[in-house]
């Protein structure tokens, strides 16, 4: 029986092929988890997430609420009703509600009413 014989070439060949794989997969994990800790994934999609934008009745523009109204809701006065002129009130003491305006119902629990919605709420 003939025996093969493994030259020094073979062999150095042999252990660099293997060393350039070990290297690879090592590098491409160390790669992967700096990239991980530099840039960490965003907790929310950039798409419209749920809690982006406040329902039907919820608040908006406070701390930890939504900034704005889904769809083709209006952000209005949280304050109240108006008597008399259409005066708002200070900006300060108010906070916004989302409201369908528009929709032909005068929603007063959702803050509209005949100044900032005249379309639902007339005189």
């Amino acid at each position: 029986m003939a025996r093969k014989r493994i030259t020094v070439a073979k062999l150095t060949v042999f252990v660099l092929v293997f060393l350039l794989i070990f290297w690879l997969a090592i590098g491409t994990a160390m790669f992967s988890a700096f990239f991980e800790i530099m840039f960490p994934p965003s907790e929310e999609p950039e798409d419209e997430a749920p809690g982006t934008c406040a329902a039907e009745g919820e608040r908006v523009g406070g701390e930890r609420e939504p900034a704005y109204c889904c769809g083709n809701l209006t952000a209005l006065n949280g304050v109240g009703g108006y008597e008399g002129a259409c005066i708002p009130p200070l900006p300060t003491a108010a906070y916004y509600v989302c409201a369908d305006c528009g929709n032909g119902v005068c929603d007063i629990k959702n803050n509209e009413n005949k100044c900032n919605c005249p379309q639902d709420c007339r005189i």
